[in-house]
């Protein structure tokens, strides 16, 4: 399986990879192992550190023709030009976090070999190559899948599709990394803001300061300068390594955070070759990375392997914290927090579309959060309905992550049976159907009111599910659950007239990308354009048609700019309060 499928997506910088075998080199992983036997293990760490930093913090396409300009030999330029390979991708993530993970176990501190060394650089090259063809080699597709036609060449294909691209589109690297990076931390404060105000009966502040000995405020502004750090463009040469490391013992108000910060996101050198020793995982899972996203050099050079693994410590990494701290406590109780974020999402989403249709000129949609049936308060319909002139739409939110065996193992049978689980059968899905069968049921007798949806007025239903991995943005995703939708629901229970719409399937990530647009088309009617580019090709994913948008009518989400600047505002107070100079520091 290649990456050429996943341009279809959307706003991803991805395509062909290019690999060893298309140039005519050595492919074995025991050749990959003796390249990088030969590499110093500080060097290649950080070289490798310094080309994952900057495909996130520039433009990808740039970032991969000065690699190879850098990197690749004449004779392997000659190679690609020859066999009409131009245009194929050699430097990725996910072969840079693959070369990572080989190289604590197996580069030499011991070794004299030096990057600025033309034999060395080409070899590196060599070794991505190598890498890029070992990880496209285990890709499979298990049996099992969609109960729905099953015997079906196109719908096997489809799922091949889908298991098969799911670890490309986890390491792909954004268009706009700076656009990105700007929703996720924003997306991570307005989450961690409404987490810590709606946990009444967990004291989310207290319980992870006792967990790391940091508050809340102090981790959120340590990651900030860390990443804030790596996303400046380097003054110096491309390979500046220079511009690699975060001294945590810079600034004295800060050494003693940092000192409580590191242990939970930060090996050392001797550390990593015994941890990656023992880190039993699956081939694109890269869980040393996950846990461990910082490596500390020396007492005064902490460098960032990789961003995004850092990143995701802003979103999830508070919840997990909180969680593992409670099982401590007392055994199962730190499921509440996974419950409590599962309705913060529900929240923060809500929030998203509630800022959107409140803009509208004119005002044709309203938002309703959470609402419950006429005669029995305590049952909630949806979570969230958005009612038009004769069009409703209603949204599911789930913040399930789906595990790392589920994505990377290639059976798409166990993916299959916890996308059931998870999206299907808990809520999700079901949940829809059955709110649409409630509302909309031909019986009258049957049939349960909601305040501000007159069931007599819709002509359409639009269901939705807004998801919190981004996984879910996968080609063939949207078909697949689609597919499970319609499975679901089987059986003429409707009255006459009203028409339900194939299922959506929105990452949060949509959702905030598609905000600026609401403000003057309504939100069904984006599904409804949506629904027709879907109709042409059931592969995409909804991120294509948010690219469409971007690309055709280019606007800025106000909300993102204006929030993240507020960040910076008040990362910016807080640190003056530690008698911190913010001109002193790399700061976001």
């Amino acid at each position: 399986m290649n990456q050429q499928g996943l341009i279809r997506s959307g706003n991803l910088d991805v395509g062909m990879v290019l690999t060893a075998s298309d140039v005519g080199y050595p492919n074995t992983s025991e050749h990959l192992t003796k390249i990088l036997q030969s590499f110093n293990d500080k060097q290649i760490l950080g070289c490798l550190s310094l080309i994952n930093r900057r495909q996130y913090s520039e433009n990808f396409s740039v970032v991969e023709k000065v690699l190879k300009k850098c990197f690749c030999s004449p004779i392997l330029h000659t190679q690609i030009d020859v066999k009409g390979l131009a245009g194929r991708f050699i430097f990725n993530r996910q072969s840079t976090l693959h070369l990572l993970s080989e190289s604590v176990c197996l580069a030499n501190p011991h070794s004299k070999r030096d990057m600025t060394q033309v034999d060395a650089r080409n070899d590196l090259a060599r070794s991505y190559l190598i890498a890029n063809e070992l990880l496209e080699s285990v890709d499979s597709v298990g049996q099992g899948g969609s109960e729905t036609d099953l015997d079906s060449a196109l719908a096997e294909r489809k799922r091949e599709v889908l298991i098969g691209t799911i670890p490309y589109l986890e390491y792909s690297v954004h268009s706009h990394p700076s656009r990105s990076t700007t929703e996720l931390m924003v997306r991570s404060y307005e989450l961690c803001r409404r987490f810590e105000k709606a946990s009444s009966n967990i004291d989310v502040s207290v319980i992870f300061r006792n967990a790391t000995g940091l508050t809340l405020r102090e981790y959120y502004t340590l990651i900030w300068l860390v990443v804030g750090a790596y996303l400046l463009p380097s003054s110096s040469g491309f390979l500046d390594e220079g511009s690699l490391f975060v001294d945590p013992k810079s600034n004295p108000s800060l050494t003693p955070l940092y000192d409580r910060l590191l242990p939970y996101l930060c090996l050392s050198m001797d550390e990593l070759a015994s941890k990656a020793g023992a880190t039993s995982s699956l081939p694109n899972e890269f869980r040393l990375w996950r846990q461990y996203p910082l490596v500390k050099i020396s007492e005064r050079q902490v460098v960032c392997v990789d961003i995004g693994f850092l990143l995701d410590k802003l979103e999830t990494g508070v919840v997990w914290v909180i969680r593992n701290e409670l099982e401590k406590r007392k055994k199962g109780s730190g499921q509440r927090v996974f419950a409590l974020w599962g309705e913060v999402f529900a929240e923060y989403a809500a929030s998203i579309l509630k800022r959107g249709i409140k803009a509208q000129i004119p005002a044709v949609e309203k938002c309703l959060i959470s609402p419950k049936y006429a005669l029995q308060k305590s049952d909630e319909c949806t979570d969230i309905a958005i009612v038009g002139n004769d069009a409703l739409v209603l949204l599911e939110c789930k913040a399930s992550i789906l595990t790392t065996k589920a994505k990377f193992s290639g059976d798409f049978s166990i993916f299959c049976e916890e996308l059931k689980r998870k999206v299907v059968e808990e809520k999700g899905i079901t949940q829809l159907w059955k709110a649409i069968q409630h509302l909309g049921h031909k019986n009258k007798k049957v049939r349960r009111e909601v305040e501000g949806i007159d069931i007599s007025k819709v002509k359409k239903i639009y269901p939705v599910l807004v998801l919190a991995d981004h996984t879910f943005s996968a080609p063939c995703m949207n078909w697949f659950l689609d597919s499970e939708f319609q499975r679901v629901a089987k059986g003429n229970v409707l009255k006459k007239g009203l028409e339900i719409m194939p299922l959506t399937v929105l990452s949060i990530a949509n959702l905030e990308q598609l905000e600026p647009w609401l403000t003057d088309t309504p939100f069904s009617i984006h599904l409804e354009s949506w629904l027709t580019l879907f109709k042409q090709d059931d592969l995409l994913g909804f991120s294509k048609y948010t690219y469409i948008l971007h690309k055709e009518t280019p606007r800025e989400n106000r909300f993102m700019v204006e929030t993240f600047n507020q960040i910076k505002d008040e990362t910016e107070k807080y640190l003056s309060t530690l008698g911190v100079d913010i001109n002193g520091e790399r700061a976001i």
